[in-house]
């Protein structure tokens, strides 16, 4: 599995800002809802946007994505994005920081290894 990380990056810039809840709705499942938002530009009243719906399925199941989903806010996604970009950054500078050497080159490659794992694609 290859992510985009720019796509993603975008994705995340994009979408209603967090934190987001997940939310029972009794019988029919769950919703995930944001912050409450002004319904219009000057209006008093405020809604919270639905950014998903989890339903008819088991409700554990439900449960669970809808939790799932609200903890990946967009704001988590950017964390994330962060964490690599900063492991990307360390591993280009490694080498030089341990003043090469094996030890250097061991380190590099777990450094490396945990970007594969998180990104999903090449670390090299």
């Amino acid at each position: 599995m290859t992510v985009d990380r720019a796509e993603l990056r975008r994705l995340a810039d994009a979408a209603t800002p967090g934190p987001w809840e997940a939310v029972v709705l009794g019988s029919e499942g769950y919703e995930v809802r944001a912050p409450a938002l002004p319904w219009k530009a000057g209006a008093k009243v405020t809604r919270r946007p639905r950014v998903a719906r989890c339903g008819y399925e088991e409700w554990a199941v439900d449960r669970a994505n809808a939790e799932y989903v609200a903890a990946v806010d967009p704001a988590v996604v950017l964390e994330l994005l962060g964490v690599i970009d900063q492991l990307e950054a360390l591993c280009e500078c490694f080498p030089e920081c341990m003043c090469g050497g094996d030890r250097a080159a061991v380190q590099t490659s777990r450094i490396r290894a945990v970007l594969r794992t998180l990104s999903g694609g090449d670390a090299s």
